[in-house]
């Protein structure tokens, strides 16, 4: 549900993505590293309508190297993003695509004090981008906490927020908070579910709506890959 948005007062967002590890090994007897590609999607559709029609598309696609001693982690990658408006979207109202689409590099480090929490930060340059005048740099940093105790039934409360910021946005902050359920007694396909209730506040997310500023609450169900 989109708060005081001209556009949009209810969504649906559908991703799909997975990181696939193609090589990994160890350095020492600690070090453990590894390396992959990894792609997702998603997809908005505007429920106010009467077919939901799909509004945007967003395709990312890249490799990554990570590595693991004890406590902290980092990641880096290298990735391509495309952005691309629904048919219907153009059709019915009109919309004008952005011609938004990049290359960029980045880079996380993250700390584990302990097994129930984790805490990150890095950022990222954008090397190629249309339109040529978009600001390269930006900022992300946040944590995640997890319970150490469960409810009846296996349920364990999560909890995470992400904060990043964009040169192109004049550094404003967006935030996103996560909270619910992971519920360890049920998986499909082998992967746990998550129920989790989520606030964002800042610039969209869908590419081709990067220019418009949001804010909205959901309700979220995740397969944990």
């Amino acid at each position: 549900h989109y708060f005081d948005d001209q556009r949009w007062t209810s969504v649906a967002a559908v991703a799909l993505g997975d990181m696939l590890p193609i090589v990994r090994g160890r350095i020492g007897e600690s070090l453990q590293w590894e390396a992959g590609l990894f792609a997702a999607v998603w997809g908005l559709f505007d429920m106010d309508t009467e077919s939901g029609d799909l509004v945007s598309m967003d395709y990312v696609v890249g490799g990554f190297g990570s590595l693991r001693q004890g406590p902290w982690s980092g990641i880096a990658r290298v990735l391509h993003r495309s952005t691309h408006l629904g048919d219907e979207e153009v059709i019915n109202r009109g919309t004008n695509r952005l011609n938004f689409s990049y290359e960029s590099a980045d880079a996380r480090v993250a700390y584990e004090p302990f097994e129930w929490l984790r805490v990150y930060g890095g950022g990222g340059y954008i090397l190629r981008v249309e339109p040529t005048n978009y600001a390269p740099w930006s900022l992300t940093l946040g944590g995640e906490r997890r319970s150490s105790w469960t409810l009846p039934g296996r349920l364990r409360p999560i909890f995470g927020v992400d904060v990043q910021s964009r040169e192109e946005h004049n550094w404003e902050p967006q935030l996103s908070v996560r909270a619910g359920l992971e519920l360890e007694s049920v998986a499909v396909l082998g992967r746990r579910i998550q129920l989790l209730i989520e606030y964002f506040n800042g610039h969209s997310m869908d590419g081709q709506f990067y220019t418009r500023d949001v804010e909205y609450l959901g309700l979220g169900l995740h397969f944990k890959f």
